[in-house]
């Protein structure tokens, strides 16, 4: 039986009814969770990334903050913090999300640093119905 993934959210603009789905969803996967609020912020979002990823982290979510109409600063950190790029995923993310009209200004973006993938995606239902593909794919299965 392979370990509990270690995950850690980061919720950039805080929904109460998103973030209590999100913990349900969570709760059925073999994953190990640390949720930490961040504000809309490049530096305080990247600083952040760069701090859960100088520990194990096997996933990192960034949730929020990936609206093209305001603004992309959880985009713009991922790009600006990781080491390199996965567009395979990413280009996967915005073909599932174009599925709902309001996700299609939304701008998720992939990267790994170190050992961890960083998903940053939006505070969406659509977002819920993903994760499971996510963590079942970097266990392996």
């Amino acid at each position: 039986m392979k370990p509990a993934m270690n995950i850690t959210c980061l919720l950039v603009y805080e929904d109460d009814s998103f973030v209590e789905k999100l913990k349900e969803v969570l709760a059925l996967l073999p994953v190990k969770v640390k949720i930490l609020k961040v504000l809309q912020d490049v530096d305080q979002i990247a600083e952040a990334i760069f701090q859960e990823t100088e520990r194990f982290v096997d996933l990192m979510l960034i949730l929020g903050g990936v609206d093209a109409r305001n603004t992309t600063v959880s985009s713009t950190a991922v790009k600006r913090i990781c080491d390199e790029r996965v567009y395979t995923l990413e280009t996967y993310l915005c073909q599932f999300l174009a599925q709902y009209k309001d996700c299609i200004l939304t701008s998720p973006t992939v990267g790994v640093r170190k050992r961890t993938l960083i998903v940053s995606l939006p505070q969406h239902e659509a977002t819920l119905k993903v994760l499971p593909l996510i963590v079942e794919v970097l266990r392996g299965g």
